[in-house]
């Protein structure tokens, strides 16, 4: 084995360690490749940084730029039986911390999908437009380093999902076709579960894996404690919330236009320190998993339109005695979560969507709340002195009600 093959076996045996990478650099210089070196070191720099508007960042960018510009034909030198489709733009292969670990597929033939083979340590691989089929994705599901896969505007079928099964638990995953659900989501369960075969650090390293694949998420480290994470647009699945189970210190989680329902948030409720969970467009219709989460000081719901939150989905929020933020929009709630909400007594603001009450003096909880500083019902904000009001005209017609009872009797 050449020099060369070990350093870069060394660098794939740990791929997010920028240590043997910077070694490979060294190797580069001393061997007469000054220009790969700094190319290696400039893309490092940058995967390290997220000031990505300041001055310093453009700099490094556009120094990367122009080296893979006036070099990138002798560093893919070893794809040149694909030139054509390099050329044509069906094929194109990039460039993370200083190697080639990307790669795109739009419009390929059949045969360009070959070109995987010398490609083994992908980390990021994306098909647009072009002929999927069986063997390809038993081809993908041996790339032991893959981080993200994407497939979009090509023909997937449900029973292919088998032939992907032996991809890395951290893998993320998206076909974007018409899929059944159902079994999509049996299959990133089957996947993802494995990370409790994994030994703890290694379960650490895959969540963060996951979340660096994933938008929004590109300035988690590894080796860094995971305060916030944002999973919008991403059509997270419940297994997928499974992840995130292993990353304790997280504190703030954002979901939307997700497919989670409660039993993902029974991977949250294992969070010791989670402060804030936003849900919109949410698509699980219970939020008791979370009634668990004692840490919590904010609460945010907003319903899909096609989950409706109901009174029992929140079972238990009474206990949340820490909350300080609660948004609860777009579902049919009534007068058993009013009566929960009014034993929140740090509650600052509430954003309340609620159906017909069948008892309007639930509404009285509301106004014993001591430190409430806003207040939205329905979608209309109100003043404390509104929301006297508000509890005063149903405590008169209670009143009324009851007379009303008792004169019939």
């Amino acid at each position: 084995m050449s020099d060369e093959a070990a350093l870069l076996r060394t660098i794939y045996a740990e791929p997010d360690d920028d240590a043997p990478r910077l070694v490979y650099a060294d190797w580069l210089d001393e061997n007469g490749q000054p220009e790969r070196a700094e190319f290696l070191r400039v893309q490092i720099e940058l995967a390290n940084r997220d000031d990505y508007t300041s001055d310093e960042y453009r700099k490094l960018d556009e120094r990367a730029g122009l080296l893979l510009e006036e070099y990138r034909v002798k560093w893919t030198a070893p794809f040149t039986a694909f030139g054509d489709a390099i050329r044509d733009e069906r094929v194109w292969v990039g460039f993370l911390r200083g190697l080639p670990e990307s790669l795109s597929l739009t419009g390929a033939a059949v045969g360009d999908f070959e070109i995987i083979r010398l490609l083994p340590n992908l980390r990021h691989l994306e098909i647009n437009s072009s002929p999927l089929a069986p063997d390809v994705l038993r081809e993908i599901a041996g790339l032991s380093n893959l981080d993200k896969l994407t497939t979009e505007a090509t023909r997937f079928e449900t029973a292919w999902l088998t032939h992907l099964e032996s991809l890395p638990c951290w893998t993320h995953v998206r076909i974007l076709e018409d899929l059944n659900a159902r079994a999509w989501g049996a299959f990133q369960e089957r996947r993802i579960s494995k990370i409790a075969l994994l030994p703890p650090e290694q379960q650490r390293s895959a969540a963060i894996r996951y979340l660096r694949a994933t938008e929004l998420n590109d300035s988690v480290r590894q080796g860094e404690p995971v305060k916030a994470v944002r999973l919008v647009q991403q059509s997270t699945t419940d297994a997928e919330l499974r992840l995130l189970s292993y990353l304790p210190e997280l504190e703030e989680i954002e979901i939307a236009y997700g497919r989670e329902t409660a039993t993902g948030l029974e991977h949250l409720a294992k969070l010791p320190n989670l402060k804030a969970i936003h849900l919109g467009r949410a698509n699980t219709e219970s939020l008791v998993p979370l009634m668990k989460c004692k840490t919590l000081e904010r609460l945010e719901y907003v319903g899909s339109g096609f989950a409706e939150l109901r009174d029992e989905g929140v079972i238990g929020l009474e206990q949340l005695t820490n909350l300080q933020h609660l948004t609860l929009v777009g579902g049919r709630l009534g007068d058993g979560t009013l009566r929960r909400i009014g034993a929140l007594r740090e509650l600052r603001t509430l954003d309340l969507d609620f159906d017909t009450l069948d008892d309007e003096t639930a509404l009285v909880g509301l106004s014993n709340l001591p430190n409430l500083q806003s207040l939205t019902l329905n979608g209309r904000e109100r003043t404390r002195d509104e929301l006297q009001e508000l509890v005063a005209q149903a405590l008169r017609r209670a009143a009324i009600l009851s007379k009303d009872t008792y004169g019939l009797l």
